[in-house]
């Protein structure tokens, strides 16, 4: 299902009794909780987004009340899935604001019918999941009946998990003050995921290898490099279409979606091995994205078969000592380069 066909609903309807205060006007990076779930949304391109709560509804999210208040997460889920103007609806708890809105996508592509659940360390995530909004019938019938839990909705319904494979911190529920300072310090620790771009993100690679600044690092190798859009097939052809057996390639993103560089390996014959490439767009150095990159592209390069990566860093360069930080260490020197390795 494309996200189009989706309505949106963010579950912000709890009584908060162990935070103490309404968790969905809890903030993280100046947002509150309701906000960031409603961003999320928004990026994967639904239209159509509900609150379910008492909260404070942002501009253009339709605040829709329970109709049978006070019976729970079920209570809130039946009223969206009746006011929801598409044929299913994405629910989404307010509580937990580290979930990725990739995650999210993938959940949206994977539903076909009744209930697409998400599913991490054998239990399964009722309060992030695709309902049918034809559902909204079967849900009040258990909502005036004594089997009020959202579960027992999946009952006689065809059902699908959809493994979750991230961090179990992205599942961090907020139901506590103690639970939500974690989520405040993981918050401000540096997140970066892979993205296999499209090849319309290949604008943003145009930008970073014609940024002065970024680029600063080759000027031994004549600084930028012109990428333009006449060669943007062939390059997306042999570097991101290709099985990842000699070429591997994939953009950095941040926890808000924002790409902050590339990274890459390719298999130099002249080694042999598998020669690595990292790149932070400069206005994103400093914030630990490097660190986090190169353990990234080690873990895919390993899971892909190689047993080592190898870099060749100018001798100036201050990078060196990042990649020995990560694992690297030195296997040769010429004149103006020194070699690093990583056994994986």
């Amino acid at each position: 299902m494309r996200p189009e066909s989706i309505t949106g609903v963010v579950l912000a309807g709890g009584a908060s009794s162990r935070m103490g205060r309404d968790k969905a006007e809890l903030t993280l990076g100046g947002r509150t909780l309701t906000e960031i779930q409603v961003e999320k949304l928004r990026k994967l391109g639904i239209g159509d987004i509900l609150l379910s709560g008492s909260g404070m509804a942002p501009p253009g999210v339709r605040q829709i009340p329970d109709i049978h208040p006070g019976l729970g997460p079920l209570s809130g889920i039946h009223a969206c899935l009746q006011a929801a103007k598409a044929p299913a609806c994405l629910v989404l708890s307010v509580d937990v604001p580290l979930f990725p809105a990739e995650a999210l996508g993938e959940l949206i592509a994977a539903h076909t019918a009744g209930i697409t659940v998400l599913a991490c360390g054998g239990e399964i995530e009722p309060l992030i999941a695709v309902y049918d909004s034809s559902l909204a019938p079967r849900a009040e019938e258990l909502l005036l009946s004594d089997s009020r839990k959202v579960r027992s909705l999946m009952r006689g319904v065809p059902v699908r998990e959809l493994p979750f494979t991230g961090s179990p911190d992205a599942l961090l529920n907020c139901n506590t003050p103690e639970d939500f300072a974690r989520a405040e310090a993981l918050w401000n620790a540096p997140v970066l995921t892979a993205y296999r771009p499209e090849y319309r993100d290949l604008r943003f690679r145009q930008e970073l290898l014609g940024d002065a600044r970024t680029m600063s690092y080759n000027r031994a190798w004549g600084g930028t490099i012109p990428f333009p859009e006449e060669q943007w097939a062939d390059w997306y052809d042999r570097w991101v279409l290709q099985p990842p057996d000699r070429r591997y390639y994939r953009y950095l993103r941040d926890r808000d979606g924002t790409f902050v560089g590339e990274m890459a390996y390719h298999f130099d014959p002249d080694l042999p091995g598998y020669l690595a490439d990292v790149i932070i767009f400069a206005p994103y150095r400093g914030r630990g994205y490097g660190g986090l990159a190169l353990d990234l592209l080690c873990a895919a390069a390993k899971e892909n078969g190689a047993s080592a990566l190898w870099d060749n860093i100018a001798a100036d360069n201050p990078a060196i000592s990042l990649f020995r930080k990560h694992g690297f260490t030195e296997a040769f020197r010429t004149e103006s380069e020194i070699f690093l390795k990583k056994e994986l």
